[in-house]
């Protein structure tokens, strides 16, 4: 009798391929390719190789560990629930208790209030009036005074019939951070380490389910740092927290509870999935050598949605970018989370983008269930490969800021600032060159949109140290700058693209330049093909264009280039005369005929756009 299961006779129908077996087959197909270079993603601190295999899984030792079991890599919860949180934009107490009560009927649990305005009891009464807040968690941001903002709701809490113990909560107290974005301590690093140990003693007996100290590692990414700066400075700074407090004497298992951290979630999928997983791991060990019992190394993780990789142009783009980083997040096992309306960029409060952040994270609960499955990527050779990779090269980062004394130390002397700085440059020139694409700024731009009414407010971070900013923000000033001046009276540059000779280089080669100056707000005029160059250089001067770009093969340039020009010279006005690609054997020729640039992949697409706006005095 065939004592074999259903799952060993299918699995005969596949026999086994070995590693080498695989390479054999991708060498072929690449047709003596460098492997190295077209598959293998040097990405940051380590190489991401294009496959892995089951018996790489032995390299990785945590994989054995069970939910909710120390080092808590595959989670921190017995399910993968997670706090559905929106932050609240409004100018006064009485706006932002109505646009919470209508938030929390439509699904949310979390609501982030700024507190700058909350300066009283009063002011306090008239925000929370009407909430459970037994049932919602309150979560203060940018209060000017974080200690008295807790007596407050102390006082609140004990007038009206909540049980304290039931409440949830947090505040954003972080010296660290304030001194990172403003080059400055409140007062100083002393006394605000002496004012969080104040404001720990003063919450944990009357409010214990509240975090009042906030490690927001976001700034990190949001600055343009790598997925391992944001994970080693991060966890830096909450350990400078424990050792601050600690030598202030506090134990640490008194301190972990009262601490949260706030990630940034990035537009890389499965690298934001393994970033997260890679925190509570090196957060439980880092804990746990400050002596923190293993149930307080658990690390409570409130992601947000980054600010870096968002657009003004073409902003509903930010839905989709939105969607797939809280499918990370949910993934990953955060414990709530943050989803910024997709206008955020440059618009105020408003209900419909609201409503599409929270029902987001709605939709990836109730409809796509990822709430029911812990560590849903367990056993990915893929992401436990990153986890790890991510582990070792953010423990060597968290190891070089140790030897300089903690994180405040490498604070002081810039050592932070300065890695995030390069990393940050590395990341414009890759925007700049579109080696990174920006889908509806740098790549793919809708021609016909007008951003610069739809501006209701321009989101300017303040700044004196570390500088956050958004990937796009100089593609979009070179835009806006176009619509200032068409709005001015200027006219909108024209780019008339003279297609002729080899249909699939021309097509090609206009649809290359049409997205490129799109990208500027020129108006682009494209053309199916023109049989003499005369019959396009002509066309060309009746458009009034600006700019003539040639659109043909490289060995086509020369004599296009020729009889264009010279019937160019007959104009008074003659226009910029260039060419699509980069003919390298007829550079030097071309540049005797008029032409006087090459738009191809490696051109410098910001720096190009920006001396066009310049040449064509729009600057």
């Amino acid at each position: 009798m065939d004592q074999k299961t259903n799952k060993e006779r299918l699995f005969e129908e596949f026999p086994p391929i070995s590693t080498a077996q695989w390479m054999d087959k991708i060498k072929a197909d690449l047709k003596g390719a460098d492997f190295d270079r077209k598959l293998v993603w040097h990405n940051e601190n380590f190489d991401v190789q294009p496959f892995y295999r089951e018996n790489q899984r032995t390299e990785v030792n945590y994989l054995d560990v069970e939910p909710n079991n120390f080092p808590f890599v595959r989670s921190t919860k017995d399910k993968n629930d997670w706090e559905i949180r929106q932050k609240i934009y409004a100018k006064t107490p009485v706006e932002a208790n109505q646009i919470a009560k209508e938030a929390v009927k439509r699904g949310v649990v979390g609501l982030s209030f700024d507190a700058m305005e909350i300066t009283d009891l009063a002011s306090l009464s008239v925000l929370l009036h009407g909430l459970d807040l037994e049932a919602v968690s309150i979560n203060f941001r940018a209060s000017k005074n974080y200690l008295k903002l807790t007596t407050l709701i102390i006082e609140y809490v004990k007038d009206s019939e909540f049980e304290a113990h039931k409440l949830k909560g947090s505040m954003s107290f972080d010296s660290l951070a304030y001194r990172l974005i403003h080059d400055k301590y409140y007062e100083s690093l002393d006394l605000n380490m002496t004012e969080l140990l104040v404001l720990i003693n003063t919450i944990k007996t009357d409010l214990p389910g509240f975090r009042v100290l906030s490690v927001n590692a976001a700034h990190f990414h949001n600055a343009g740092a790598t997925t391992v700066q944001e994970l080693a400075f991060g966890l830096s700074a909450g350990s400078e927290y424990l050792q601050q407090l600690s030598e202030r004497g506090m134990d640490v298992n008194s301190v972990l509870p009262f601490m949260s951290f706030n990630f940034a979630i990035g537009s890389s999928y499965f690298m934001e999935i393994a970033k997260f997983r890679a925190a509570r791991l090196l957060w439980a060990y880092i804990a746990e050598a400050y002596g923190a019992k293993k149930e307080s190394s658990k690390a409570y993780i409130h992601a947000v949605t980054a600010n870096w990789n968002k657009t003004l142009f073409d902003p509903y783009v930010n839905m989709l970018r939105t969607t797939t980083e809280s499918m990370s997040a949910g993934i990953a096992g955060v414990d709530a989370m943050t989803i910024l309306p997709f206008d955020n960029v440059y618009n105020t409060e408003n209900e419909f983008a609201s409503r599409i952040a929270r029902n987001q994270q709605v939709i990836i609960k109730e409809e796509a269930h990822l709430d029911k499955v812990l560590d849903p990527a367990s056993g990915s050779y893929y992401i436990e490969h990153l986890t790890d990779s991510l582990v070792q090269a953010a423990w060597d980062l968290f190891l070089k800021i140790d030897e300089q004394g903690g994180y405040a130390k490498a604070l002081e002397n810039g050592f932070v600032q300065q890695q995030i700085a390069q990393s940050a440059q590395k990341k414009d020139q890759a925007v700049a060159s579109r080696k990174k694409d920006i889908l509806g700024t740098n790549q793919f731009p809708n021609q016909l949109e007008s951003m610069l009414e739809n501006i209701v407010r321009e989101v300017k971070p303040d700044h004196e140290g570390i500088r956050r900013y958004r990937a796009s923000e100089a593609f979009e000033k070179v835009r806006l700058d176009t619509e200032i001046a068409i709005k001015n009276g200027g006219k909108r540059p024209i780019v008339f693209l003279l297609t002729f000779g080899n249909l699939n280089m021309r097509k090609a080669r206009a649809s290359f330049v049409a997205n490129f100056f799109a990208a500027a707000g020129y108006e682009i005029i494209d053309n199916a093909g023109f049989e003499f160059p005369e019959q396009g250089a002509k066309a060309a001067m009746k458009a009034k264009a600006d700019i003539v770009v040639l659109c043909s093969a490289d060995d086509e340039y020369l004599g296009l280039a020729m009889k264009v020009n010279d019937y160019f010279n007959y104009e008074e006005k003659k226009p910029h005369l260039l060419v699509a690609g980069f003919p390298k054997d007829d550079i030097d020729s071309l540049k005797e005929m008029g032409v006087e640039n090459f738009i191809h992949v490696k051109t410098n697409m910001l720096e190009t756009l920006q001396k066009y706006n310049q040449m064509l005095g729009i600057l």
